[in-house]
């Protein structure tokens, strides 16, 4: 019983590690569903182009989608808010994290000036779209006023 009381924990640190470890490998992102951001999914360029074709909504439901970059400071600041948003809108909001260090083509195509940025895109039409870091409330009007 007492080798069962350790072997699941360190299990579960040696898969979550491996996934980590994938994606830093360049493994599928989309596949593993980056763990450490509950509900926001990696999103790439070209997952991004064939969700929101001609940057518009999706037809399906809402959906933000987070532009940042590890080694941004406000970023970090936001993920927390992101991830809070992602269990509060669960089921009825998607949302998307673009690591602009690995899609900058994308970040360039945008003609994004810097990071943060945030996209909410509607099921259909042009996002509405917040430049820099936003409170909790900031993003959740705009999201209430797309439901």
């Amino acid at each position: 019983m007492k080798l069962i009381k350790w072997i699941i924990p360190v299990m579960a640190i040696m898969l979550s590690t491996a996934m980590i470890a994938q994606v830093k490998d360049g493994g599928d992102a989309e596949a593993i569903r980056v763990s450490a951001q509950a509900g926001v999914r990696a999103m790439s360029s070209a997952q991004y182009h064939s969700t929101f074709k001609n940057n518009r909504g999706n037809g399906v439901r809402i959906a933000v989608v987070d532009f940042g970059a590890e080694w941004c400071g406000w970023c970090k600041k936001l993920q927390p808010i992101i991830e809070q948003l992602a269990e509060d809108y669960a089921g009825r909001v998607d949302f998307y994290k673009v690591d602009i260090d690995k899609s900058q083509d994308l970040y360039e195509e945008l003609n994004l000036d810097g990071v943060p940025y945030v996209y909410v895109f509607p099921e259909n039409g042009k996002p509405h779209i917040i430049d820099g870091f936003a409170e909790y409330d900031e993003i959740a009007a705009v999201i209430n006023s797309m439901l």
